[in-house]
């Protein structure tokens, strides 16, 4: 195990020495956001997620019609996915510079600009849920702060973690006291981690509180942790203990969310 960390620490290497030597790849959402007018922003997820949530004045384009569209190569084009889905994102971008357009990576994919409260538009009312990756947590701690909903039944004890707000959430009840409640409604600039093994019913139980605590003015977007906290501790205790792989993906010149 710990030989196949370091090979693949040794591929990331590689990878951010050949970025290196391209002109930059990503725009920041608040770049964007300041500078709507400048850019064209090109969604590349599924029409399902697109249609489920978008950013304003977005188009949602397969891959193999991008280069087809020969007005957009006078245009500033800024690809659109998922975060975790960087690598297949990064060879798109640099495959459409090699046939002449002039195109960049949303910084941190669609989770970035919700962690930065830009406009979205979505056909849920309600709320809105993003999945974060272990990684993308971890590029967010030093600049959103987290009040954490701990739906395991284990408690969260990650050094990385501990000094948020968590909450332990095994039911509705719990939700409902009127001390978690409060915590919701003071701090609203804070943004919401889901630790859950059952999303389904954990995102139910969220609907139903935040809708009778009519707390949805203060809550719309929450984030859910892919694989749990086990997931996270593996990060953090398989691969986050090399200062090397923590020096590379803390790197800014990647795409951190």
């Amino acid at each position: 195990m710990r030989i196949k960390i370091i090979l693949s620490l040794c591929l990331v290497i590689l990878e951010n020495q050949l970025l290196a030597q391209t002109p930059s790849l990503f725009v920041s959402a608040q770049e964007i956001n300041n500078n709507s007018k400048n850019f064209i922003l090109i969604d590349i997820r599924d029409k399902r997620d697109y249609d489920i949530i978008k950013i304003p004045n977005s188009l949602n384009m397969q891959q193999s019609a991008i280069s087809k569209n020969k007005y957009l190569l006078s245009k500033k084009i800024v690809l659109v996915n998922k975060c975790y889905m960087l690598d297949k994102t990064k060879k798109l971008c640099l495959a459409l510079r090699n046939k002449g357009y002039k195109t960049y990576i949303l910084k941190g994919g669609i989770n970035a600009w919700a962690l930065q409260n830009i406009a979205l538009i979505d056909s849920n009312k309600l709320l809105n849920f993003f999945e974060l990756t272990p990684l993308e947590l971890y590029r967010s701690l030093k600049t959103t702060q987290w009040i954490i909903l701990n739906f395991s039944k284990k408690p969260v004890r990650n050094k990385f973690l501990i000094k948020f707000k968590i909450l332990d959430l095994q039911s509705l009840d719990s939700a409902n006291s009127e001390k978690n409640t409060s915590l919701l409604q003071n701090d609203i600039n804070m943004k919401i981690l889901v630790i859950s093994k059952d999303k389904s019913n954990s995102f139910n139980l969220l609907k139903e509180f935040i809708s009778n605590k009519k707390l949805s003015e203060n809550i719309k977007n929450l984030f859910f942790l892919e694989g749990g906290i086990g997931g996270f501790n593996l990060l953090t205790k398989r691969v986050l203990k090399f200062p090397e792989a923590r020096k590379i993906i803390s790197n800014e010149n990647d795409c951190d969310c």
